[in-house]
Order: C-alpha cells, then structure tokens, then sequence
C-alpha cells in the first residue's frame, strides 16, 4: 500500500496533532530494546502492582502485531518480570528498575494516553453511574502517580 498523502490545509489542528502523536509512537516502537538501559525508575509497590496489570492489557491490545514488533513485546515480558509481585517472597516496599530512554519516554506517552481516555470515559458517564466513576478516579489517581514515578526517574 501506498502512504497516504493528507493536505495539510484540510485537516484541522486536532488531526495534525494525532498524526503527529502516531508517527512518534511508531519510530518510539521500533527503538524500544535497541538503546542501553541506563535510566533507573523506583516502583512503590502499588505501582508495581498496577503497571503488571498494565502491560497484560497492552499486551492483549497489541497481540496482532506481535510478529511485527517483538522488541516491544521482549520489553514488555522483561518489564512484567521485573515489576512483578511475588507472594512467596518478601514483599520489597520499592523496587528500581532500569529502562532506556526510549522505553521511558514510550511508557510516559502510554500512561499519559491511558489517562485521556479514561477522562473521555468519565464524561460520557450519567450522574447516576457512581460506582464507574470511583473506578476511573481511582485509575486517574494510580496512572498519576504512576506518572510521577516514572517522571522522578534518574
């Protein structure tokens, strides 16, 4: 298939910006696991818990490019192994992992748009859907502070 060429005088600033947002996904997407992983990122254990979770979703959202791109699904199973909490263990309070700059910055752009959608969700709620709204707060709550983790990175 051909690129699609787009007029730029028809598309508003709104599509330009997803654009935009798309092509830097995918050139992030192909240097996820090429770059030395030098960043080091603290996880509480909330957070640990949480981004497991995470990146089972992701996984089971991008299953049909697996093939495609297996630095990124060799990312996420070293990531789920590092984050992962182990009953039978001792339970760390915090645990650092290491990540390159490319991973970090593609983690940041995923929990960022995780946190949009789950506003846009927000919105179309009814008053009367309370328990669904303490459910998106909660997630809201989780991916900032997952955010501001991976923001305190060094």
């Amino acid at each position: 298939m051909k690129p699609r060429v787009a007029n730029a005088n028809t598309m508003n600033e709104m599509e330009m910006v997803n654009v935009k947002n798309q092509m830097k996904m995918g050139e992030m997407m192909k240097k996820i696991g090429k770059g030395k992983r030098k960043v080091s990122v603290t996880f509480s254990l909330g957070s640990r818990r949480y981004m497991s979770k995470l990146i089972d979703e992701l996984k089971k959202q991008m299953v049909t490019y697996e093939k495609q791109l297996p630095n990124v699904f060799n990312f996420f199973d070293y990531l789920k192994k590092q984050v992962e909490v182990v009953k039978g263990k001792k339970k760390e309070k915090t645990k650092t992992v290491l990540l390159s700059y490319e991973e970090l910055d593609f983690l940041k752009i995923q929990i960022k748009e995780t946190t949009k959608g789950i506003k846009m969700e927000t919105e179309k709620l009814k008053w009367y859907n309370l328990m669904k709204k303490a459910l998106y707060k909660t997630l809201l709550k989780q991916n900032e502070l997952l955010l501001s983790e991976l923001n305190g990175a060094k």
